[in-house]
């Protein structure tokens, strides 16, 4: 009782919820969940560790672009990169779902 009595009083009290802010500021915005998405990979694209389709276990939350990332794909080639979820394309900043089945490829022009 006399602890509790402690805790709920004023100071202490402010200074746990103090604690608290503080260590969640530092630790910022974290996930715990993982995905998994699968790629396929077509054309001229290069292909990561040499295979055209692959698993890949990203954070939750992550983007296509988080995707190219994880792929080690440069930062010049992601540009001319394009992606596909479910038939229809998407930008880098479209955030995938568990159980996505991403398509990449090399934009093609010419006439």
């Amino acid at each position: 009782m006399l602890i509790e009595a402690i805790i709920a009083s004023g100071p202490v009290l402010g200074k746990v919820r103090h604690a608290a802010r503080r260590l969640r500021r530092r630790a910022g915005p974290f996930k715990l969940a993982a995905m998994k998405v699968s790629v396929s990979i077509l054309g001229a694209l290069i292909k990561p560790r040499g295979l055209s389709e692959l698993e890949q276990e990203l954070p939750s939350g992550a983007s296509v672009g988080d995707l190219l990332l994880a792929l080690e794909y440069q930062p010049a080639h992601r540009r001319h990169i394009v992606a596909s979820i479910g038939g229809e394309l998407r930008h880098h900043d479209s955030e995938l779902q568990d159980g996505d089945v991403v398509v990449l490829s090399v934009t093609v022009g010419g006439g």
